[in-house]
């Protein structure tokens, strides 16, 4: 569930393979859902764009999705922009100012989206050689921190030539690395070696899964996970 950002609507994601989006009605003093949008699975998955006119969504059939849910619209429900993630998706995102979309999928990547160059241009497919991301928050438009299965976050930023890149973990003790090649196999035998592990022996601030990952303002996020652990992070340039 995702309130708006001026806090007078609410959307979830159901497991009726559609999104309510929900608002309060004065006269009947309730709150009434409208639906929006129509998948092959569960929509996991969802995220407000700043203008409160549109929202993202990506379900388990892999598509993600960002519809007009401006209820003075002709064109309310329709989605403006649909693209194939590859895998089932975990997690959707958008900029601070809305002009670029982050898409998560469960498989390792990162696919970025520049809406300013129109609704059909193509995702940027960015790998990242470790464990799939759960939860994503961009800083500002050019950083995106990305945290999951590896329990440190991931930043990857935007360059002057504009193409985004991985630049790897903000955390002292990186659980991931940015080396070419590798299978699934080894993303597999990697995440078993880090289970075996003990805690005590484990240097970094989270010592399982982090699920949750969100902006705290200026260059600051904040992440939590399984271990039970909430961190406050600076991102230094």
């Amino acid at each position: 569930m995702e309130w708006s950002p001026d806090g007078l609507r609410f959307a979830a994601g159901l497991s009726s393979k559609d999104v309510a989006l929900c608002s309060f009605n004065e006269e009947l003093q309730v709150w009434a859902a409208k639906k929006v949008g129509k998948y092959k699975a569960a929509a996991t998955s969802l995220f407000w764009h700043p203008s409160n006119v549109y929202i993202a969504t990506g379900s388990t059939d892999r598509m993600c999705h960002v519809y007009d849910v401006n209820e003075g619209a002709e064109t309310f429900g329709q989605p403006l922009v649909t693209f194939d993630a590859g895998a089932w998706i975990n997690c959707v995102t958008f900029s601070e100012t809305g002009r670029y979309l982050a898409c998560v999928p469960h498989d390792s990547t990162v696919r970025f989206k520049d809406l300013s160059l129109g609704p059909d241009a193509p995702p940027t497919r960015i790998r990242w050689k470790g464990l799939p991301f759960l939860r994503a928050t961009f800083l500002g438009d050019s950083c995106l921190i990305a945290c999951g299965f590896d329990k440190v976050p991931v930043l990857f930023r935007l360059s002057g030539a504009g193409a985004w890149q991985a630049c790897g973990s903000v955390d002292v003790a990186p659980k991931a690395a940015l080396a070419s090649g590798g299978a699934v196999s080894q993303a597999k035998n990697m995440f078993l070696e880090k289970n075996k592990k003990a805690a005590d022996t484990n240097t970094s601030v989270h010592t399982n899964t982090i699920t949750s990952c969100r902006g705290a303002g200026g260059n600051q996020f904040s992440t939590s996970g399984l271990d039970g652990q909430v961190a406050v992070w600076e991102l230094v340039a």
